[in-house]
């Protein structure tokens, strides 16, 4: 089932651009007899979700979601993918940086929650190929080579979810998670998921 997601920002040139609306899908699997109690005392449905019982593995849901940017600056102009023929930008400077590469869903999902939040002037996006990743990422940047990565306070981070909650904590913005316990636990739950959906 594909969802609509209400964006109000514009990220670029297209393909990048997103219109109005951006289609986004996914499924997600739901075992665990706890969020589905979760799910019924707050009054949640998914399609389906009234027909649910216990699934084998192979058999998922598909649900929707919905999010409201922040507008931050409204347009961000995006920068050009860094090769290795391109010359590094100035390490531990104080600039905050998140290294990304564009096609790579993972570094893509930090890209949106950074967005989620407004931080399009205080975190500079800095794009890699990792066709041709320049060897300076490796050698000054963070080692292990991936993306995406955060050059925060003279200090590299990595791993997608890590570096989400970690933009939702240290940064000004609209929380990414709620303030209620039950319901920041079921977050966590649904973030335990994310490999095994697409």
């Amino acid at each position: 089932m594909a969802t609509l997601l209400p964006m109000n920002y514009s990220s670029g040139p297209a393909p990048l651009t997103p219109s109005k609306h951006l289609p986004l899908r996914f499924s997600f699997h739901l075992s665990s007899k706890k969020t589905r109690r979760w799910l019924d005392a707050n009054a949640i449905k998914l399609p389906l979700y009234h027909s649910l019982q216990p699934q084998p593995r192979s058999k998922s849901i598909t649900g929707s979601i919905s999010a409201t940017m922040a507008t931050g600056s409204g347009k961000e102009v995006l920068p050009p993918v860094l090769t290795s023929n391109s010359k590094p930008p100035p390490v531990f400077d104080g600039t905050t940086r998140l290294y990304i590469s564009y096609t790579c869903p993972y570094a893509q999902r930090v890209w949106i929650a950074r967005n989620c939040k407004g931080l399009q002037e205080k975190i500079k996006l800095v794009p890699i190929d990792l066709q041709d990743r320049p060897a300076w990422y490796k050698e000054k940047v963070y080692p292990t080579n991936k993306v995406p990565s955060l050059e925060h306070n003279n200090e590299v981070k990595g791993e997608s979810l890590d570096l989400i909650k970690y933009i939702d904590s240290h940064f000004d913005g609209p929380s990414l998670f709620p303030d209620d316990p039950a319901k920041k636990e079921f977050a966590e739950e649904l973030f335990s998921y994310t490999g095994s959906f697409s």
